[in-house]
């Protein structure tokens, strides 16, 4: 079993051990302020995407689809998740549009 004084050992360590690689990271590229605030063109498709839906959704998705399951079954978790998309559907051919607008 693991002990306290050995789980506050693997603690500090890790974390120490994260730190400095973060740091030797952030030391090897030097960016603009522009490049810190704004992130212009320098994400995919997928990666916006997966950006989005993880603002937009929140840590409730973690517990809702589990309720509507237990209350509606199959029918209520895919109803759920046509829910969760349909508004990321509706804003591709806006994005388009505001990318052809806004350079």
């Amino acid at each position: 079993m693991l002990t306290q004084p050995i789980a506050l050992m693997w603690l500090l360590l890790f974390a120490g051990g994260f730190a400095v690689a973060s740091i030797l990271y952030a030391r090897r590229k030097r960016g603009t302020l522009e490049d810190y605030i704004v992130a212009r063109n320098s994400q995919g498709p997928v990666g916006t995407i997966l950006t989005l839906m993880a603002s937009t959704l929140g840590a409730w998705i973690l517990f809702s689809p589990a309720q509507a399951a237990t209350w509606g079954g199959l029918a209520a978790v895919v109803g759920y998740a046509l829910g969760s998309m349909s508004p990321r559907l509706v804003m591709i051919p806006l994005g388009r549009r505001m990318r052809e607008l806004i350079p």
